[in-house]
């Protein structure tokens, strides 16, 4: 199992746990896996074909989301 069918799972069975958090917010897994079908879907959109992504975020629950 892959890591991205693995968090898939975790998300579809625990969907209101937290998944990330700080001393600021709590994110669910419910809320972290729509966030990344986003992002995701932003990269596939402004991406040519598979090529790599780079990604420069802050660190903090709220980057996620």
């Amino acid at each position: 199992m892959n890591i991205l069918t693995a968090f898939e799972v975790l998300a579809s069975q625990n969907p209101s746990k937290t998944a990330v958090a700080d001393e600021n917010c709590r994110i669910s897994f419910a809320e972290l896996r729509t966030a990344a079908a986003c992002l995701g879907a932003a990269i596939r959109n402004r991406q040519a074909a598979g090529g790599p992504v780079g990604v420069l975020v802050h660190r903090g629950a709220e980057t996620v989301t």
